[in-house]
């Protein structure tokens, strides 16, 4: 006796299709609903992922109105970050991107962060440094507009800036700080 036969003589058959080969309505309409709702889901999901706040890393900063020149000898700027993430800057920046082992300070950050990069600050008292370490590395090996330096006035170990975003990490999390590099790291000429 065939399969098929069995499955009409009592037994349970192993298709979900009726005999004749057809899916009743009921079945295909749910089936049909549950992979329209599936997909629109992931549909949903891709879109807010990679171009609403679901996706984003870090904290935005309110962009400061004042983005010119910061008047030479006018004394130190009040941003409404530490470390700063827009507003007044240097004339200059820094001659490359890298590792720096000394202080920026904020006037020539902003003025990198105005051209669309990325940096990461630490702070020398509070970082891990294995942490520090690695962090050269990811900075060494990503290269073209990344800046680092050590940065006593920040209130985190780690701390990354680009322009009006801000991520403050008490250790390094590596893929993080990649994403937030990737995702903010432009190389705009200056706004």
């Amino acid at each position: 006796m065939s399969r098929r036969a069995r499955g009409r003589a009592g037994g349970r058959s192993r298709s979900r299709r009726p005999a004749d080969g057809r899916l009743d309505a009921r079945r295909a309409a749910l089936w049909f609903a549950a992979a329209s709702l599936t997909a629109g889901g992931l549909g949903a999901w891709a879109l807010i992922s990679s171009s609403g706040s679901a996706g984003q890393v870090g904290e935005p900063v309110p962009i400061m109105a004042d983005l010119g020149e910061a008047p030479a000898g006018a004394g130190p700027t009040a941003y409404n970050s530490v470390p700063p993430t827009s507003g007044p800057h240097a004339s200059w920046t820094l001659p490359e991107w890298g590792v720096y082992n000394a202080f920026i300070p904020p006037e020539v950050q902003v003025h990198h962060l105005a051209h669309g990069e990325v940096i990461v600050h630490y702070r020398p008292d509070a970082a891990d440094p294995a942490d520090v370490e690695r962090l050269r590395r990811i900075v060494r090996e990503i290269g073209r507009g990344v800046l680092m330096h050590p940065n006593p006035e920040i209130d985190h170990p780690i701390v990354l800036t680009a322009w009006g975003r801000i991520l403050r990490l008490e250790a390094l999390e590596e893929p993080l700080v990649r994403r937030f590099i990737d995702q903010y790291r432009t190389l705009l000429p200056q706004h």
